[in-house]
């Protein structure tokens, strides 16, 4: 910008709305790599060690660092741990398709705490798979109910 205007350091500050001292500052950070590289050993041997027993586990060896540096460095190189263990009751893989349904009456869903014997005896002479999903819905069961003692009638 001061090449192409040919204004000085103060007025492109001006303009741009910075303090002269952004301008001229010089970054006084040291090198992390030698620090990155002893984390990454540590991590690497100690598997389960987080960001907090690493740091620890520096300041033993000897070296004077921040915690919120070795959480930076921890993060910046990919070490983080899962937060949480993985779940148990994960539904199989080899689970089943549900059937093609081509005609009104094939699949029905209802609730699991119904269940009895006369529905199922119902559903095999009708030719109907019963879709069992969560509890609930008191006047789809009163429905379904009045439908089976319907149909028990007509046959």
């Amino acid at each position: 910008m001061r090449d192409t205007y040919r204004v000085t350091i103060r007025r492109a500050c001006q303009v741009i709305s910075i303090s002269e001292s952004v301008y001229h500052y010089k970054s006084h950070r040291q090198s992390d790599t030698a620090l990155g590289k002893r984390i990454k050993e540590i991590a690497s041997t100690r598997v389960h060690y987080g960001y907090q027993r690493i740091h620890i586990l520096l300041r033993c060896e000897g070296w004077h660092v921040n915690h919120k540096k070795v959480h930076r460095i921890y993060k910046d190189e990919g070490l983080n741990l899962r937060s949480k263990r993985p779940r148990r009751r994960v539904a199989p893989a080899h689970r089943l398709d549900r059937p093609e349904i081509t005609a009104p009456d094939q699949c029905w869903s209802m609730d699991s705490e119904f269940i009895s014997k006369v529905l199922d005896k119902w559903a095999y002479e009708n030719n109907v798979v019963l879709d069992f999903s969560r509890p609930g819905h008191q006047q789809i069961i009163h429905l379904l109910n009045r439908l089976m003692v319907a149909s028990e009638m007509n046959v």
